[in-house]
């Protein structure tokens, strides 16, 4: 498993867990492009989350970090 997990999910009914999960990156760069890509496609919310950290680094639309 890559460091960098991205979770996107419709604003109504989101599976949850598991069944959100789009990709892995190892690249934080690149899991952030890909999860500004997931919000132009309409989706309501992605999470990009870094499990050396154990944070949610991107938590669209709430925040992002750079």
């Amino acid at each position: 498993m890559k460091r960098y997990l991205v979770f996107s999910y419709a604003a109504y009914y989101p599976g949850g867990g598991w069944s959100d999960f789009q990709k892995s990156f190892d690249d934080r760069a690149e899991a952030m492009a890909f999860a500004d890509t997931l919000i132009l496609t309409s989706s309501a919310g992605v999470d990009v989350i870094d499990l050396e950290t154990e944070l949610d680094i991107y938590v669209y639309p709430q925040h992002r970090e750079t």
